[in-house]
This record gives structure tokens, sequence and C-alpha cells, in this order.
């Protein structure tokens, strides 16, 4: 238990009161002030009150300890860890933090390792081992935190990853009469009905994030089919019907990508060559929401996206390949130069 001036100083530090500050009486403990705050007030020095309540801590731990622990939810779902990819992702770009990326990184690794079937096929769920096949949202997300984590650390591997998740859900989730993706893929266990959504709710929609990837696809591989697909996609939401933007702001965004202008650069040279390392931070000390950035580099590449086969380097330089629409500009060697064009 606490002595009465533990207590007390409890009772400064946290939002106690006797009638409680929750339901049926209890309180739970909310800070109301700094602890910078809270010496000055109580006119002791900062280090003073900050031993105090690390001993005051340590014996609340032990009491709560005794009870019995909530269960914990330790289970992992690919379309949420899809999410936190591209975002980890987004945020090393942003941020110049190279750990974003290598835990986004190894997230991308486990889940292509550990969830997948033997034949290739994403599963929902990992907790002791893979099961359950997964939905349309976990291909969907998983492809774009693939896509943003590849023009982040410019490995081959996760853009060959996304294309070749990105064409197993075309496959098994396309509606080739109506357009657009179901949530369930064509060889589930028998539904009455299979749902289609293109609304947005705590998360994005499955269809709308995957018209943006689809999108990325095209300009990064070269692909013209999946253009194609993101334009039945687009027309097949009805959402210019819907009277509800708000309800569809992922939909819109993939729009914005589709519409233009965006820009497509392909940067040939050795991601170890200072030059080419230049071009790619210029590009990430920029908000450029619809651009595409591949890394013309190696023969994996080259599968891939095969029309980087015609690209080289610029008098031992690494080269800036930018295509604004149907355009393309001669190639830039200068971070400088690659930015003049793409303000154009």
């Amino acid at each position: 238990m606490l002595k009465e001036e533990d207590f007390l100083l409890l009772i400064r530090l946290f939002d106690i009161y006797e009638s409680g500050n929750f339901e049926g009486g209890m309180n739970i403990l909310r800070e109301r002030s700094s602890l910078k705050y809270a010496a000055s007030v109580l006119r002791i020095s900062e280090e003073e009150l900050r031993s105090r309540w690390d001993c005051i801590r340590v014996r609340l731990l032990s009491e709560r300890d005794k009870r019995e622990r909530p269960q914990k939810d330790d289970k992992i779902l690919v379309d949420w860890n899809g999410l936190m990819i591209a975002a980890l992702a987004k945020a090393s770009q942003a941020l110049g933090e190279p750990k974003y990326a290598e835990r986004a990184g190894k997230a991308a690794d486990f889940i292509l390792k550990e969830m997948r079937a033997a034949d290739g096929r994403l599963l929902h769920r990992y907790r002791g081992g893979a099961d359950i096949p997964a939905y349309l949202d976990d291909y969907a997300f998983l492809v774009w935190g693939l896509l943003d984590l590849y023009e982040t650390l410019f490995d081959a591997k996760y853009l060959l990853a996304a294309d070749q998740l990105n064409r197993t859900m075309m496959q098994h989730f396309w509606d080739g009469e109506h357009g657009g993706l179901f949530f369930t893929a064509d060889d589930s266990l028998e539904l009455p009905l299979r749902d289609k959504s293109f609304y947005d709710g705590a998360i994005p929609s499955g269809n709308s994030v995957a018209m943006h990837n689809l999108l990325r696809l095209n300009h990064l591989t070269g692909e013209t089919r999946w253009e194609e697909r993101a334009e039945k996609l687009a027309m097949a939401s009805g959402a210019s019907d819907a009277g509800q933007p708000l309800g569809f702001t992922m939909l819109l965004s993939s729009l914005d990508y589709a519409l233009g202008p965006s820009s497509q650069i392909a940067i040939v040279g050795s991601p170890e060559d200072e030059s080419t390392i230049d071009l790619l931070r210029a590009l990430m000390s920029r908000f450029l929401p619809c651009k595409s950035v591949l890394l013309a580099w190696g023969e994996e590449i080259n599968g891939i996206a095969p029309f980087t086969r015609n690209l080289n380097r610029i008098d031992g330089k690494s080269a800036a390949y930018v295509c604004t629409g149907q355009s393309c500009h001669p190639p830039a060697t200068s971070p400088l130069e690659m930015m003049r064009l793409l303000e154009r």
C-alpha cells in the first residue's frame, strides 16, 4: 500500500476524486499536468518529483500484477499490416528515417514467407500459424504497402511480390461481368451473396485502394491492361450517383491520380552510386502524391518492367527519365534539372 504522503502526491498528479472520475465511482489514472508544472506548484525540483513518482509507479504495478490479466489479442492480420507497412514506408521517405523502412521490410518479409499458401495465395490471419483464405482488403492493402516499400528501399523483390499478388487478386476477385472486385474470392465457401463495396469506413475501401494500385502498377511495369481495369473499376463504383463524396475519399484520390497530371520517373543507375542517391533524395524531399518512381537497374527489374531495357545512363552518370501523361522528356542527370521537369 502507499504511504499517505505518496497517496496525496498521486492525487495531485492525476485526476482522482473521492466520488471517482469513471463509472461506478471508480478512478482511472489520468495525468492532469506535466511533472515540470506539478513540481513548480509543489515547490520541489522536477528530479525529486520524478524520483518519488518512479517509486510510486513500481508499487502500483506490483499491486496490479496481483490481478488477473485481460486476454491479449496477438493475432496478425494481413490487411492491417499492409496499411502499417505503407505508413512506415512513407514516414521513412518523408523523415529520412531508415529504421521505419527496416521495420516495414521485416513485416512484409514475414507476411510473404509465413502467410501464404503453397500456391502463393495469401492467408488472412496468423497466430501460431496462418489460416483463413485472404479477402480483398488483404490483397489490396498489402500490395499498397509493398509498392510504397519498393519506392522507399528499391528492392525489386517487393515490386515483384506486389505484381504477383495483384495478378492473383484480379484472377480470383474480379467481377468480369460488371467490373469491380468482390470482397471474397471466387472459390470461397458457398455464400448467398458476394459483397462488393466501394464505400470507405474506418479503413479505406478495398476496391478504391485496388484502383490506385492498378494505376501505379501500370506506370511501374508498363502493363497497360491495369489502367483499363482501373477505369472499369471506377465506372462500376457508382460513386457519381451516390451524392456522398466524403464516403469515397480513397476513390477520389485514385481518380485524382488517374486524371492527372501524374508523373512517372525511371532512374537509371546503381543504387550505390552517389548520383543515383542524389536523384532519389531530391524526389523524396518534395510532396508529390501523383508520381511513381522506378529504379531501372538489374535484370530482375528488366523482367518486371521490360520497357526499362531501352533506358541508359548518360555519359556515365545516373539519369532520370520523366514522363507526364503521354509526354516524356529528355533524360535529366542532375536533381535540379529533374525537379524542373516535374514542376512543368
